[in-house]
């Protein structure tokens, strides 16, 4: 056959797309829109689109990167969670192909084997095999766009690790993520500490028995909450259209400040405050002091991220500081509530909420392996006549309302007046987190109120003042009337 009928037979395409991910998809969608006479297919070596979004499977698997800027400018992210899972992803992607007409010029089962460049001719020739019957195919086009990613589909990188044939265990990769894999009750070893590591390991430690990650260089991670409050409220009043494209420029000008900052100070501090991790720096300084004592916190949204999800990772976490506590002869106090409480215990009402107390006492009851052992004194509310006076200002300036006033007023008596329903909650949490935790140790356990500072002893007491005083003295009676197991601690 001469060589013009043989290049006749080919067919030719204008552009040619290799891959159906998230790129190829949103590529055809510009092809479409702006140069509609242009001929153009994809090629998609798998029997499915969505790319990374239906390829990989391991449990969490989520974007690491918001919907609002990882999203299509085309397509506005309707859903509430900014930072969102793989099936959130993989259905938007496939809407935007149908919607746009572009699910027809998909050709699932073709793999592109290679692709050469003809100066004299203009044109990159392209071989395809069909993975479902073998056939080999050749088609030439004018723009090859590739979209496959930048790594291999049917195999992962997997390093050499020596020994590894020794090991007696199942060794898996995330790319190829068995379905039935049962790790419950398991010690389970996460090697690397990338996005896929960092959403991988917090999944897996409910049901681990125990979990580990194993990093040789520890990653930067900023922790930001899954819905985007913002954007959300943007979308609601502006419209879903400006709402998003403002939502975008938003979030595009804090990746850009980010990247600027880090790039100003590139090393660590160096001296931040992690007593998550550097408790035994922190240890070890207080008993060269010759402290006797170490009190800490255990923070609920690391027992329980998710509401019922216990992180059996995080309870060994301070069980080890407890046992570290001992090895350097200090006695542990440990505290419940401090302050701080899960985002979604937050969103559904915190303490203002008819089921607060009884999340609290569930959480007690989670967290008392940690305390069951061990340790003298139990804290369940830190400071509570505190957060009953300053939670009712910050939800109202959570919601747009200034907090008129509470600067000078803190100034000139100090503590604002509690709320008397916040109190009332408090109290019962109080309770309730004793009943729960007395079931499982017999530590005494309490609230430990603050008492008002004094910021002068020449200075007269003002009938707030004195009010506040007795606020807190009407607090310790009410709060410590259920037995022998609510001894407070002394007050901090």
């Amino acid at each position: 056959m001469p060589p013009s009928s043989a290049r006749s037979s080919v067919e030719h395409l204008n552009v040619l797309i290799v891959g159906a991910g998230i790129s190829g998809i949103g590529a055809a969608r510009y092809l479409k829109t702006e140069l509609p006479s242009k001929s153009f297919a994809i090629l998609e070596a798998r029997r499915a689109s969505g790319g990374t979004w239906d390829l990989f499977r391991y449990p969490g698997i989520r974007s690491d990167s918001d919907l609002h800027t990882f999203g299509y400018e085309f397509k506005p992210w309707r859903d509430e969670q900014s930072i969102a899972d793989a099936p959130r992803i993989l259905d938007y992607l496939r809407q935007a192909a149908t919607e746009n007409g572009i699910d027809a010029h998909v050709r699932d089962h073709h793999k592109v084997l290679g692709a050469s460049w003809s100066s004299d001719e203009a044109r990159w020739t392209v071989e395809v095999e069909r993975d479902d019957t073998g056939e080999r195919t050749t088609l030439t086009c004018g723009w090859l766009f590739c979209a496959g990613g930048y790594y291999r589909y049917d195999e992962g990188f997997t390093p050499r690790f020596e020994g590894l044939d020794r090991f007696e265990g199942p060794v898996v990769h995330p790319q190829h993520w068995p379905q039935d894999l049962d790790y419950a009750g398991k010690r389970v070893v996460v090697i690397g500490s990338g996005a896929t590591a960092v959403t991988l390991v917090p999944s897996m430690a409910g049901t681990a028995a125990h979990v580990t990650m194993l990093q040789r260089t520890p990653t930067y991670v900023m922790p930001i909450p899954r819905a985007d409050v913002v954007a959300n409220a943007l979308k609601k009043y502006l419209g879903l259209r400006r709402g998003y494209a403002l939502s975008r420029r938003k979030n595009i000008a804090q990746q850009r400040l980010v990247w600027s900052f880090c790039r100003r100070f590139p090393k660590p501090s160096g001296d931040a405050c992690d007593s998550f991790h550097r408790w035994p720096e922190d240890m070890d300084l207080l008993a060269g002091l010759g402290f006797t004592d170490y009190r800490f916190s255990i923070e609920w949204a690391r027992i329980e991220p998710a509401p019922g999800e216990i992180s059996r990772a995080a309870i060994d976490h301070y069980r080890r500081m407890i046992e570290g506590a001992h090895q350097r002869g200090l006695r542990p106090l440990v505290t419940l509530h401090h302050f701080t409480t899960p985002r979604w215990f937050a969103a559904r009402g915190s303490w203002y909420a008819e089921d607060a107390a009884d999340r609290l006492a569930r959480f007690a009851e989670a967290a008392a392996p940690i305390y069951a052992d061990g340790v003298d004194h139990l804290c369940t509310v830190n400071e509570p006549n505190i957060v009953a006076a300053l939670l009712p200002i910050l939800a109202q300036a959570s919601a747009g309302a200034p907090a008129k006033g509470l600067p000078e007023q803190l100034v000139s008596t100090g503590l604002p007046e509690p709320d008397a329903h916040l109190t009332e909650a408090l109290i019962r949490a109080h309770r309730r987190a004793v009943e729960a935790p007395t079931r499982r140790t017999c530590a005494p356990a309490g609230p430990s109120p603050s008492r008002p500072v004094k910021r002068s002893r020449a200075r007269r007491r003002s009938p707030r003042s004195t009010a506040v005083r007795a606020r807190m003295s009407s607090w310790r009676r009410r709060a410590t009337t259920t037995g022998s197991a609510s001894r407070p601690t002394p007050a901090s």
